[in-house]
């Protein structure tokens, strides 16, 4: 029963082309993520009509721990279905029209595997009216603590040409999309 309920949940706010794919999208942009069986990755961006389409190959995140090790989607399992959490749409400096969140969880979460981030929730929004989509990243551990030494929110691969980035800077890729960080601190 809680997987019907999941799914209608989703199918209200996001469309569903099969049960492997999501396509969060406002009145501009679109973001579509496949279930590889394990995790959703980001397999495109573009416009909300379907135009101006950009194919990527995403890792979702990149976690470096302050001893070197690194950490990626491909260490981390799914939990449950995605959820979505709706938005006052008469609320806005309250947050965005929707959420969609998904929540990892380590998959080698052995006594051994100790000082890293257990859980990975990854929380996406498409607010209306806005040429953007967010995402934010938040990290748990139920049994221990952990430092980081850095993350990237956004990692992934395409095949065109980028340029810029760097500290505070946007990366423009294929002289029509752009990634960035909301905060001046960030290196891109």
């Amino acid at each position: 029963m809680k997987r019907i309920i999941a799914f209608a949940l989703l199918l209200s706010t996001a469309a569903i082309a099969d049960t492997n794919t999501i396509v969060l999208k406002n009145d501009k942009v679109l973001r579509e993520l496949k279930f590889d069986g394990h995790v959703w990755r980001t397999t495109r961006f573009a416009r909300a009509d379907g135009s101006d389409e950009l194919k990527v190959n995403s890792d979702e995140f990149k976690i470096v721990m302050m001893d070197g090790r690194e950490l990626t989607a491909n260490d981390y399992t799914q939990v449950e279905l995605p959820k979505v959490e709706h938005r006052d749409p008469d609320c806005r400096p309250c947050g965005p029209d929707d959420l969609l969140q998904i929540e990892y969880r380590l998959r080698d979460a052995s006594p051994l595997q100790t000082n890293k981030p257990e859980i990975v929730f990854l929380i996406y929004s498409a607010m209306t009216g806005e040429a953007w989509l967010r995402k934010q990243i938040l990290l748990r551990s139920m049994n221990c603590s952990f430092v980081i030494d850095r993350m990237e929110s956004e990692r992934l691969s395409t095949s065109e040409p980028a340029k810029r980035g760097g500290g505070g800077e946007p990366v423009f890729v294929g002289d029509r999309w752009f990634f960035g960080m909301e905060h001046p601190a960030g290196y891109s």
